[in-house]
């Protein structure tokens, strides 16, 4: 930020591999006042546009990058400010910030694949790492993707999520770079592999979020180890007892090429559209990956389907953290009536026009409700 009551806006980081983007169309006009989450901003990486939003309340007081302009991630966009200040004292906060500018390392790496970590029983988890934007970080996000996906789903989640917290999106054993070995299979198996995770790199409480499989694991998580987790984010799963639709599952795992298994792909999302080439084909390569198939098929057996080592829902509104629940209501791999049914204790938002995978189809919605959850 470098001074009080004045705040770079700066190139996100939508996704891993993301290391630049390509201004395309201000949103706003220069001395307009702005709240936070207004759209300000079009930015065009190499497989979209989105739209930037206001990080924070104030006053667009300075456009610094120009129309057709392409700039790392974290360059300087333009200046917020709460107060009004004098035209000096922004063009020193732009020399400042210009001055001491330099691409973040994750960045540089963004293609060099995931950070890795040992666990106790040759456990090798692969993660990505989102460092804070704050310079007073709170405390860590660890995201938990669902059944058969991986730590990439998140990428439209971790830089938005990373404003005030150090965000991992970390590969469940059996997906992903992540070890092909699944123990028996069960749900506290991977709850087990997240809390020595959060040892191995030194996290001794976090914000956990997780999605369908990700959010029945983080459920025993909670469970298992209660005093690891500062708030719990179920999104489209619960703990136990989550209905999920079986057709979709044998489907998703008898598929073994593109054309079979884009129309299960597409049963994720509302907008059908979504699923593309470069989709299938990841998820069809990781599956390749010696071990992965035998992995899913016990995931599925002992635990998606048959919910063995799981918890009832009704005991997520007995746990000492915070909970809430995040579901869409186009929903056709776990009906979204399940989330409906649940105690009114718990905060349950029902996202319209989206499917399962809506962190994904709703990222900015889905990045509102976790950020103003964990900030309390």
């Amino acid at each position: 930020m470098g001074k009080k009551n004045i705040a770079a806006l700066t190139m996100p980081k939508w996704g891993m591999s993301m290391t630049a983007g390509k201004v395309v169309g201000w949103l706003e006009d220069e001395g307009n006042e702005i709240k936070q989450r207004d759209e300000i901003l079009e930015i065009e990486t190499e497989k979209t546009v989105n739209v930037l939003e206001a990080p924070c309340d104030g006053k667009l007081a300075r456009k610094v990058a120009q129309l057709g302009e392409e700039l790392q991630v974290g360059a300087l966009l333009g200046v917020i400010t709460q107060v009004d200040m004098t035209e000096q004292i922004i063009d020193e906060f732009i020399v400042e910030f210009q001055q001491n500018f330099i691409p973040s390392d994750n960045v540089a790496k963004a293609d060099e694949g995931p950070l890795t970590v040992e666990l106790d029983g040759d456990i090798t988890i692969a993660y990505d790492y989102q460092p804070s934007q704050a310079e007073d970080s709170d405390l860590p996000v660890i995201l938990i993707h669902g059944f058969g996906g991986d730590r990439k789903g998140w990428l439209f989640n971790s830089y938005d999520l990373s404003q005030y917290n150090e965000v991992y999106a970390l590969d469940l054993p059996g997906h992903g770079e992540s070890v092909k070995e699944v123990g028996d299979g069960s749900f506290n198996f991977m709850a087990g592999a997240i809390a020595k995770f959060m040892t191995a790199v030194d996290i001794s409480i976090a914000h956990v979020v997780g999605h369908s499989l990700g959010a029945a694991v983080a459920a025993s998580l909670a469970v298992k180890y209660p005093d690891r987790l500062a708030s719990l984010t179920l999104i489209a799963g619960l703990g136990s007892g989550t209905e999920v639709n079986r057709d979709y599952i044998e489907g998703f795992l008898g598929a073994k090429r593109r054309k079979i298994l884009k129309p299960y792909m597409q049963q994720l999302f509302a907008d059908r559209d979504m699923v593309n080439h470069d989709m299938i084909e990841d998820v069809l390569k990781a599956r390749r990956m010696e071990g992965a198939e035998e992995c899913l098929r016990k995931i599925a057996d002992n635990a998606v389907l048959n919910k063995k080592g799981n918890i009832p829902e009704q005991d997520l509104s007995q746990l000492p953290m915070p909970v809430q629940i995040i579901w869409g209501q186009e929903d056709q791999v776990a009906p979204v009536i399940q989330a409906k049914a649940l105690p009114n204790v718990l905060q349950v938002t029902v996202l319209e026009g989206v499917g399962h995978m809506v962190h994904m189809e709703a990222a900015k919605d889905v990045n509102h409700l976790i950020s103003e959850f964990i900030a309390g």
